[in-house]
């Protein structure tokens, strides 16, 4: 009989420990030390840099679940009926998930963004823009890949504005649904 090896689980709770500390520290602070998560995981430098050697190494951790939970939201989108209130009522969940990891967004470089994130994330809202368009919801004259950059734009510079304190959750959430209908709307001279 084998007994589990208590140094195992006690390592495993660590690295639990100082991630969930990661996200919640650097989603006040995106720039703190990594002392800061170490006395907020309840753990020591030493145990911390044990697990994760590099700031780099904890935040290349810390990410993937951010982007899997960002990519939840587009998962059993309606595939019929208007688009753009769907569009429209996204920019709040991912303002939420943005602020929580402000870090991600704020930090994240093409190393760390698994490209098959942002191609999952394109296509969802891609199909979106694209029975908006056809449905006259958003101007069919912009090309669905120029309408959600200007969709993950509009939100991320929420998202930063919200993680500086210069707008408050609601404003952001507010003007960045604004933002994006007022400047994809049809116009008479679309038609």
């Amino acid at each position: 009989m084998t007994l589990p090896n208590p140094s195992r689980s006690d390592g495993r709770r660590n690295v639990q420990r100082i991630m969930e500390a990661a996200t919640s520290v650097w989603a006040v602070n995106p720039d703190a030390p990594l002392q800061e998560v170490a006395k907020a995981a309840g753990v020591d430098r030493a145990t911390l840099y044990r697990h994760f050697p590099t700031r780099a190494a904890l935040f290349q951790t810390v990410a993937p679940p951010a982007f899997d939970e960002i990519c939840g939201l587009l998962v059993d989108l309606p595939t019929e009926g208007p688009a753009l209130p769907v569009l429209t009522s996204l920019i709040e969940p991912f303002i939420g998930l943005g602020n929580r990891y402000a870090f991600v967004v704020t930090h994240a470089t093409a190393a760390t963004q698994d490209r098959a994130v942002d191609v999952a994330l394109s296509e969802s809202l891609e199909a979106l823009i694209i029975r908006a368009q056809q449905q006259r919801e958003i101007d069919p004259g912009y090309h669905p890949a120029y309408v959600a950059g200007m969709y993950t734009s509009v939100i991320k510079n929420a998202v930063i504005l919200v993680a500086r304190g210069i707008l408050d959750p609601e404003t952001g959430i507010a003007q960045a649904q604004r933002a994006f209908t007022k400047a994809m709307e049809v116009t008479d001279d679309d038609t």
